[in-house]
């Protein structure tokens, strides 16, 4: 393929990077949940707007990298968007709640940078951090509205390097 911003194998579609093209409207994700094997997807530093329909993402076996910071998506986000994930960036929109975290999903494992630093979270820190994924390095909340205390569970975590939570309404 030799399209702009897409990357293909062997005519397949594996990454998109399309950051800062001014992309506005809703947020594509039924064309997106077409794309069996993709990759990478980079939509960073646009006006894409509303929320996302997680469950379309979930047949994405293959996506372990999502950028999608500096947009204005809302709603609540799920930083478990994809079976692979390693990396999601959702930072400098306006979501206002993360999903928990849960035991079973798949992604949970290979999670690794989560970015979810300038929104709009107003949760309380020791349901939203409960069950967090095992081996994640970089866990970026800073300048939101989450309150309360961090739950023990967070101590545990051996691979995490950076936690940065500046800028919210916690205590202790």
């Amino acid at each position: 393929c030799d399209w702009y911003g897409v990357s293909c194998e062997s005519r397949i579609v594996i990454g998109i990077d399309l950051r800062g093209n001014n992309l506005t409207g809703p947020f594509p994700y039924h064309n997106i949940s077409m794309l069996h094997d993709i990759q990478s997807l980079d939509l960073a530093n646009n006006a894409l707007s509303g929320s996302i329909d997680y469950v379309t993402f979930y047949n994405l076996r293959h996506l372990s990298h999502i950028d999608l910071s500096s947009n204005q998506l809302s709603g609540a986000v799920d930083i478990l968007i994809s079976p692979a994930a390693k990396y999601v960036n959702f930072s400098q929109n306006n979501f206002s709640s993360i999903h928990r975290h849960k035991i079973f999903h798949p992604a949970l494992l290979d999670l690794e940078i989560v970015d979810l630093s300038h929104n709009r979270i107003n949760q309380d820190a020791s349901l939203l951090f409960q069950n967090p994924p095992p081996n994640i390095v970089e866990l970026y909340c800073s300048d939101n509205l989450i309150q309360g205390s961090l739950p023990e569970q967070l101590s545990r975590l051996e691979s995490l390097k950076v936690l940065d939570i500046r800028k919210n309404n916690m205590t202790g």
